[in-house]
């Protein structure tokens, strides 16, 4: 079922990267996760969540995300017409 996520999760914020409205979609297309302390920015964005659009494929466009009441994030896609659900699931 899955719930919160992991600490290394906390203290940062999480983006959705919904790329371009061509037809050649060379970035984006993600969600990223980039660690912060108060006031400064720390080691740069990682990648949380990708795929929608492998090998220059567009199948979706992630639009926003929202942590739930649950601990876990939240991803609306516009493309797709979805909302998704991450979860950790780990030990």
């Amino acid at each position: 079922e899955g719930g919160k996520l992991p600490a290394p999760f906390a203290n940062g914020v999480f983006i959705a990267e919904h790329g371009p409205y061509g037809d050649n979609p060379q970035y984006g297309h993600r969600i990223v996760f980039v660690s912060m302390v108060p006031g400064r920015l720390q080691q740069g964005p990682h990648d949380l969540a990708t795929g929608w659009a492998p090998g220059g494929v567009r199948w979706g466009r992630p639009v926003d995300v929202a942590v739930g009441a649950d601990g876990a994030l939240y991803v609306t896609d516009d493309m797709a017409g979805a909302v998704y659900r991450i979860a950790y699931t780990g030990p």
